[in-house]
């Protein structure tokens, strides 16, 4: 695969033949984890590790498995970027007009919340909080609402709630 380079060691076009190998050892994979660095550079340096694993990996399957693992392992080495996070998750919880008041004028900062199937899902997930970055807060059932940053989310089995720590007003 050396004749892939272009001019000053850029990537060429790739020919067809090698996207039809990249494809089926993981190219979706791989360009997930390249990011914005490129198809090209992504399927050329997987196909050359392939390759490598080609002569000693008997198994289609246990080859793609192993180039993966050293291509992964090269790219932590040289620094490829790893996927972007998903983004945080925005929930929306009424209050009664007492409560908004408070949180409005700063005088309480913790959200509690009843721990019971419907919360449970909304903000626990697999032993831990959600990755929940905001809440938004309506007066009652108005329009009337604002939003905040959610700081961290506690779990009190003793007071049988989920502690909502609220950071800075967002709108």
């Amino acid at each position: 695969m050396s004749g892939l380079r272009g001019k000053g060691g850029k990537s060429a076009p790739v020919p067809p033949d090698a996207r039809a190998q990249a494809r089926e050892w993981g190219r979706e994979g791989m360009r997930r984890r390249w990011g914005e660095h490129g198809e090209t550079k992504t399927i050329r340096v997987f196909t050359e590790t392939a390759e490598r694993f080609r002569a000693f990996v008997p198994h289609e399957r246990d080859r793609a498995a192993a180039a993966t693992e050293a291509l992964n392992g090269y790219l932590d080495a040289h620094g490829a970027p790893m996927p972007e996070r998903k983004p945080k998750i925005c929930i929306r919880a009424s209050l009664t007009y007492h409560w908004y008041d408070e949180i409005a004028a700063g005088r309480k900062t913790v959200e509690y919340r009843e721990i019971n199937p419907y919360w449970e899902s909304r903000l626990w997930e697999g032993g831990r909080a959600k990755d929940i970055g905001a809440i938004e807060f309506s007066r009652g059932y108005t329009n009337t609402r604002m939003k905040y940053e959610v700081v961290r989310i506690e779990r009190n089995e003793l007071d049988g709630v989920f502690e909502i720590y609220l950071g800075k007003r967002m709108t």
